[in-house]
């Protein structure tokens, strides 16, 4: 998958406006290490990569009097580096393969069996910083076109397929839905399916507790807001981390999972996950789906708490707006829209460059693209009320009325 970097790289190299690169490395420092498979003379240079491409070389070092020997090397990581390379031969300014580095700073290379990979140094940088800003547009700029050109994409290909859920606590009539939702299609309350109808039809004289079977929407502004009736009688079910979670573990160890009822989502620190079972006791929560409704995998250490997502809704959502310093988060997109995105940005940079026409027909080109991404149970002329549909009756809807905003 894309990450926020790679569509901002893509697009400022293709305008001639690049952002900035690591720097060449400063010449490493080489110490004979060992027994290894190295003899007389070795040149090499030294290069350092991120998730964006390579540095240029440093200025040539050399090391002689090896004797089967293997070579200690000692670097300056900079900051945002992920691997490094040393590129290294028997003659001078004839580098033509390499050893992966680390990044810890030191590292030993030519050692018996260590892998030789074939490759000359680069001699044109490529390690971009994406968060940095380039000659003409600033990386703050940079970051209002994408979410700009994010958001128009959500609402012509009608939006990402998803499911969220909600810690609804026992006894509120109403909450929060995290993120922005275009459409909500199904929506369950501890597993119960309720039904989206008009919010004429809760019963607003006094509360009334049970198990929810009607829920609807009753704000669509700055945030969105549901309502549910009758009123919640029970509360989400939480837990603490009794181990720490890595961004890949498919298991979460906790104090107790009772009142987690199975299949279900959970909220841990600030990521939410589905779980397909109590896992194999009383203690673990199985199955995990990481980093639902545009949240992002992470760590989580001991003692953080687990919270039932009690209220699930599935349904269609806008994409999570980017902020300058995210260009190595996974783009919250579907493989392959982050292609169509560039047809957007590429499009504010002809505008800046006095280009009209072509920034036109440049954006012409992205709507038309996006609407070829939107899916074919989305109907065009089945358009959202106040931002959600199909909560209560289809006659609600208003016909064609989103393409005529925000096409022409």
């Amino acid at each position: 998958m894309a990450l926020v970097g790679d569509v901002i790289v893509r697009c400022r190299t293709a305008a001639g406006d690049p952002p900035q690169t690591i720097a060449q490395p400063f010449a490493p420092a080489l110490t004979i290490g060992g027994v290894g498979a190295l003899n007389g003379v070795i040149f090499g240079v030294l290069t350092w990569l991120n998730n964006f491409g390579e540095t240029v070389g440093s200025t040539e070092v050399s090391i002689s009097g090896l004797a089967n020997n293997a070579i200690t090397l000692t670097s300056n990581p900079p900051v945002g580096a992920t691997s490094g390379r040393f590129y290294y031969s028997t003659f001078s300014g004839r580098e033509e393969h390499f050893a992966t580095l680390g990044v810890t700073g030191t590292d030993v290379v030519g050692t018996v069996g260590q892998a030789q990979l074939p490759g000359v140094p680069p001699y044109k940088p490529s390690a971009y910083y994406p968060d940095s800003d380039g000659d003409q547009i600033s990386a703050y700029e940079m970051y209002r076109w994408l979410n700009a050109g994010l958001t128009e994409m959500g609402r012509l290909t009608g939006g990402i397929l998803d499911q969220t859920g909600v810690a609804m606590p026992g006894g509120n009539a109403e909450v929060i839905i995290p993120g922005w939702w275009l459409s909500i299609k199904y929506v369950w309350h501890n597993g119960w399916l309720t039904l989206a109808e008009n919010q004429s039809y809760t019963w607003r004289q006094s509360p009334v507790g049970g198990i929810p079977g009607i829920v609807t929407l009753w704000r669509n502004g700055a945030s969105q807001v549901l309502g549910t009736w009758p009123q919640p009688s029970a509360g989400p079910a939480t837990t603490s981390l009794t181990a720490p979670m890595l961004a890949t573990d498919a298991t979460a160890v906790v104090v107790s999972n009772s009142g987690f009822i199975a299949p279900g989502m959970c909220l841990i620190d600030n990521e939410q996950m589905s779980y397909s079972n109590g896992g194999t006791d009383s203690t673990t929560l199985g199955g995990l789906t990481r980093g639902y409704a545009g949240t992002v995998p992470a760590a989580h250490a001991i003692g953080a708490t687990v919270t039932q997502l009690i209220l699930l809704l599935l349904g269609r959502r806008m994409p999570v707006i980017q902020n300058v310093g995210d260009a190595n988060v996974t783009l919250d997109l579907p493989r392959d829209w982050d292609q169509v995105l560039d047809d957007y940005i590429m499009s504010r940079f002809a505008m800046v460059a006095g280009d009209k026409p072509n920034s036109m027909a440049l954006l012409s080109q992205f709507r038309s693209r996006c609407r070829e991404l939107r899916d074919d149970s989305i109907p065009l002329e089945v358009k959202q009320v106040g931002g959600l549909y199909p909560l209560g009756d289809a006659t609600q809807t208003l016909a064609s009325v989103m393409d005529a905003v925000i096409i022409n």
